[in-house]
C-alpha cells in the first residue's frame, strides 16, 4: 500500500476482482465444457494459459516505482544495472514463483490431461473418421443433437440458462447464495489477518504469512473424516449403474460443518476482545 500510495480499501480490490472472476467464470465456462465440440481440456488449458501470462504483468507492475527509486540518485549509474535485477527478482519474487508453479502445471495438463467428456471423445472421432473415410455422414450424437440448432439457442443452453436457473429454482439459488456466503466469508478472513495479527499482535509480516498454516491444518483435518464419508456411507448411495438415488446426501457433509464456521467467527471474535 505504500509503495502505491493507495489506502486498506483500495488494496482488497484485487481480492474482491479474483471473488468475481472465482464466481463467475465457471458460470459460463463449466456450461460451455459440456458442448460436444468443445470439451473440457480446451477449457482448462486455455484459462490456465491466460493465468499464467497474466502473471507477468502483475510480477512487473513495480518497475516505474523503482525506476522512480533509481532516478533519484539511490544508486550510482555502475550500480543501476544489477539493482534492477535484484529489485525486479525481490520485489516481485512470490508472483515469478506462482508463474512458474502454474507454467509447470499448465505443461503437464497440455501433455497428459485427458478429455472425459464423453460427447467429445465421440465428436472428436466421428471427425477422424470423416476425414480419413471421406464419409461426411459420419457423425456423432452429440454433432446430430446440435446439427439444426441455432448459434443463439446453444449461447442460451451454455451460457444463460445456468443464469435462469440460479435465479428461478429456490434450491438453486439458496445453494449458490451459500457457496457464495463461504466464500465471501473466507476472502475477508484472508484480508483480516494482517489487521489483526500485525496491528493487533504486534506479529511482523513473516509471522503473519505463519499464520495462514491454520488453514492448511484444518483442511488437513477435514480430509479422514471426508474420506470415511465417502468410501464408508456415499458408495452406498449409489445403483448398479452408478447414479447416485439421492443427490443431495452430498450435501449431508455440508451440513454438519456448516455449524464450525459460526464457532470459528466467536473464537476469532473472542480472542479479539
Amino acid at each position: 500500500m505504500k509503495e502505491f500510495g493507495f489506502g486498506q480499501v483500495p488494496a482488497t480490490l484485487p481480492l474482491t476482482v479474483f471473488g468475481l472472476g472465482f464466481g463467475l467464470g465457471p458460470m459460463t465456462l463449466a456450461p460451455l465444457s459440456e458442448a460436444p465440440a468443445v470439451g473440457r481440456t480446451p477449457i482448462y488449458v486455455w484459462t490456465l494459459l491466460a493465468f499464467v501470462l497474466l502473471q507477468i504483468p502483475v510480477a512487473l507492475v513495480s518497475a516505474p516505482c523503482y525506476w522512480r527509486h533509481l532516478h533519484c540518485g539511490k544508486f550510482t549509474p555502475r550500480k543501476r544495472g544489477l539493482a534492477i535485477g535484484v529489485w525486479g527478482v525481490a520485489a516481485r519474487w512470490a508472483i515469478w514463483e506462482l508463474m512458474w508453479i502454474s507454467g509447470l502445471a499448465l505443461i503437464m495438463l497440455f501433455f497428459f490431461l485427458l478429455e472425459i467428456n464423453g460427447r467429445n471423445i465421440l465428436y472428436r472421432q466421428a471427425h477422424r473418421l470423416r476425414r480419413l473415410t471421406g464419409n461426411s455422414l459420419l457423425m456423432s450424437d452429440g454433432e446430430i443433437a446440435y446439427k439444426h440448432v441455432a448459434v443463439r439457442k446453444v449461447a442460451y443452453l451454455t451460457v444463460i440458462r445456468p443464469w435462469i436457473l440460479t435465479f428461478t429454482e429456490p434450491l438453486v439459488f439458496l445453494f449458490h447464495t451459500w457457496v457464495a456466503l463461504i466464500f465471501g466469508l473466507l476472502f475477508i478472513w484472508f484480508t483480516s489477518f494482517p489487521l489483526v495479527f500485525e496491528g493487533v499482535y504486534g506479529f511482523n509480516p513473516g509471522q503473519t504469512g505463519l499464520s495462514f498454516l491454520g488453514l492448511l491444518v484444518g483442511a488437513l483435518l477435514c480430509i479422514p473424516s471426508f474420506v470415511w464419508y465417502d468410501r464408508g456411507v456415499q458408495r452406498r448411495m449409489f445403483d448398479e449403474g452408478g447414479h447416485i438415488m439421492k443427490p443431495e446426501q452430498r450435501l449431508v457433509p455440508a451440513m454438519v460443518t456448516a455449524a464450525t464456521i459460526p464457532i470459528a467467527i466467536f473464537s476469532a471474535l473472542y480472542r479479539r476482545c
